[in-house]
C-alpha cells in the first residue's frame, strides 16, 4: 500500500532532516532557531514568535480566570470537588481542570515515608495540538514510517 503525503509535508521534512542529530545513546537534538526557520513557510519568525507569545498569554490568563471562576463555583457548591472545561484555539484545544484539594503521598527519606501532603486549589492545564492526534496527515505520516520500518524488517 502506498500512502500519499501532502507535498508541503514532504518538502518541509526535507528541510528539517539535515537539522536532526542523533547521538550514540539514540537521543535526537535539533537547533530551535534552525528548526523554526525551516518550518515557518511564508510566515516570518517574528510573526511566529508573536503568535507563540499570544498563545502563552492566552493560556496563562485563561488558566487564572478559569481558576478564579472555579473557586467561586466550588465555594457555592460545597459537595463538588472539581471543575473542568476546555476552549478551542483554532483546531487546537486548551483543557482546564481545577480540584478543591488533592492528597500527595509523603516523601520517603532514609526508608521512612513522610506524612501525606494535602494541597488546595490544584489547577491543571493541557494544550492539545490537533496535529498530535492520529488523524489526517499525521496518520498518513505514521503509516509511511511504519511501511518503511516493515521493509527494513523484511516484512
Amino acid at each position: 500500500m502506498t500512502i500519499k503525503l501532502n507535498d508541503a509535508t514532504i518538502a518541509t521534512a526535507e528541510l528539517v532532516k539535515p537539522l536532526i542529530k542523533i547521538d550514540a545513546n539514540g537521543v535526537a537534538s535539533i537547533d530551535d532557531n534552525e528548526w523554526l526557520e525551516a518550518v515557518r513557510g511564508d510566515v516570518s519568525v517574528e510573526e511566529l514568535k508573536r503568535v507563540h507569545d499570544m498563545t502563552s498569554n492566552a493560556v496563562h490568563a485563561t488558566s487564572l480566570a478559569f481558576g478564579e471562576v472555579a473557586t467561586e463555583h466550588l465555594k457555592k457548591n460545597k459537595d463538588m470537588n472539581s471543575v473542568s472545561g476546555s476552549v478551542n484555539l483554532g483546531k487546537d484545544k486548551i483543557e482546564f481542570g481545577f480540584e478543591r484539594s488533592k492528597t500527595y503521598p509523603g516523601m520517603v527519606k532514609d526508608g521512612v515515608k513522610g506524612d501525606d501532603v494535602v494541597k488546595h486549589g490544584i489547577l491543571t492545564t493541557k494544550y492539545v495540538a490537533q496535529a498530535s492526534n492520529n488523524v489526517g496527515e499525521l496518520k498518513r505520516v505514521k503509516g509511511v514510517l511504519a511501511e518503511r520500518m516493515a521493509e527494513l524488517a523484511g516484512k
